[in-house]
């Protein structure tokens, strides 16, 4: 076993766990963040997640092992948060209660995500819908979404030469993450059909999608895409029986922007017309009815009949 031990340094971006082995084994690593994911699945008791195994001393895939009475859990206790893919800029989206080892495990006795009972003042409204979206897609019968990873923070830990991992043998516990949207549209489609409010996720997509500088960077443009498909509208288009020309749309607009209007009452011989009261809710309703459509039309997404 390797003699070197690691102290606290500044904090970066979360390795993976197979990251942090490989620098153990150069002697470089150093203590930053790692992500490592949580191998068994929680218990689902009516709308609630129960009994998270976040950690066990077994040795896992990367052949590491976590001496489980190295957690560090007082801060993690104090702000117990549950963290959306491990993306520290963002929110919590819900809570970790109950967190203990027992035996060779860490434990999380409960999983509570945000809703409108539990939401801090102030909230933004869209990271709401975001949280209780996930919290939906975990909880649902169905189980949309089951993966979940640690962030942690290693303080003490020795690469093992002879087994190829790292013992990390003191380490703070960071957080929670829900993680893997699930990006395949059956399961995505199934989630929207199961009633699951899926918008918040259609709506990051369509920024990805557009190059908006607030789309989220866990959110690649190939899952952006496959997002997209899933829980867009399907485009609809009517064929018309004949091409529909720009004079034949003003046309159209004058013909109901008329019907929009009052008739105007018949002429006197002893006193001019009077001149029509404008309906001004009427007009501004219809016109807002013709550009939502013209605009559908020229996005391509429905074609307006003859």
């Amino acid at each position: 076993m390797s003699a070197a031990v690691g102290s606290v340094g500044n904090v970066t971006p979360l390795l993976t766990a197979e990251q942090f082995s490989a620098l153990a084994k150069a002697g470089a690593a150093a203590a930053v963040p790692v992500r490592r994911l949580v191998a068994d699945e929680p218990r689902l008791e009516g709308n609630t997640l129960r009994d998270v195994v976040m950690s066990t001393s077994s040795v896992d895939r990367g052949r590491d092992v976590i001496l489980q009475g190295g957690w560090k859990l007082d801060n993690f206790k104090a702000n117990p948060v549950l963290q959306w893919a491990h993306q520290y800029a963002l929110p919590p989206v819900g809570q970790v209660r109950g967190v203990e080892v027992i035996g060779d495990r860490l434990i999380g006795r409960e999983l509570i995500f945000l809703d409108e009972s539990l939401a801090p003042a102030g909230m933004a409204p869209e990271h709401l819908k975001f949280a209780m979206m996930i919290g939906r897609m975990y909880t649902h019968a169905s189980r949309f979404l089951r993966a979940f990873s640690i962030g942690m923070r290693p303080e003490k830990w020795a690469y093992n030469e002879e087994r190829g991992g790292v013992d990390f043998i003191e380490q703070e516990l960071l957080e929670l993450s829900p993680c893997s949207i699930p990006m395949n549209q059956e399961c995505l489609s199934g989630a929207k059909s199961a009633g699951i409010d899926m918008a918040p996720l259609l709506t990051l997509a369509e920024k990805r999608l557009d190059g908006d500088a607030a789309a989220p960077a866990w959110l690649k443009v190939s899952e952006a895409s496959v997002v997209y498909r899933s829980l867009s509208a399907p485009r609809v288009a009517v064929p018309a029986t004949q091409a529909v020309g720009e004079d034949v749309i003003v046309q159209r607009v004058l013909a109901q922007l008329r019907a929009a209007l009052p008739p105007a009452e018949p002429a006197r011989p002893t006193a001019p017309a009077p001149t029509p009261a404008v309906d001004a809710a009427a007009v501004r309703a219809f016109f807002t009815s013709y550009l939502t459509t013209r605009v559908a039309e020229l996005s391509g997404r429905v074609a307006i009949p003859d």
